[in-house]
């Protein structure tokens, strides 16, 4: 683990499979996102910060014409925001998909706040976030959680 500041970079030592990987941002890129905004994370980080990861396991974040919504609530408690089209930098397709709270928690509070995110996302499906700033470029690969009844 490499670390300056608030920033955190992590690297495995050993390899857990033989085979040759494809690297996450050739993996990003080959998957079949429904939609894409582009938006300041720390609006995203204050909204999360505001829930209790205690009470409230999980995230939806949800894209429409309407814009980025943010939700982390059960049926008694949590919080929402709501970032209309007009605010977001880049609006394009619809998508919902939930995450664990606290692992978004942390991320969202990892980015520079003087960026703009990159989130693109699918139904149900991995969300990718990539910033850059200055000669930083990050990305991040979150599995969704999907439940099944």
């Amino acid at each position: 683990v490499f670390s300056a500041g608030s920033m955190r970079y992590s690297v495995p030592t050993n390899a857990l499979l033989d085979a040759p990987r494809k690297p996450p941002s050739a993996a990003a890129g080959a998957m079949p996102f429904t939609a894409e905004v582009m938006v300041s994370p720390v609006q995203i980080s204050e909204t999360l910060g505001a829930a209790d990861a205690k009470k409230v396991d999980e995230a939806r974040i949800t894209v429409s014409e309407k814009g980025l919504n943010i939700s982390a609530e059960d049926d008694l408690r949590g919080v929402s925001l709501g970032i209309p089209a007009t605010e977001l930098d880049v609006l394009d397709g619809m998508a919902s998909a939930a995450y664990h709270l606290k692992s978004l928690q942390e991320l969202f509070a990892s980015i520079p706040k003087s960026v703009v995110c990159d989130i693109r996302l699918g139904d149900n499906f991995p969300m990718v976030i990539t910033f850059e700033a200055g000669k930083l470029k990050g990305m991040y690969l979150v599995a969704p959680r999907i439940t099944e009844e």
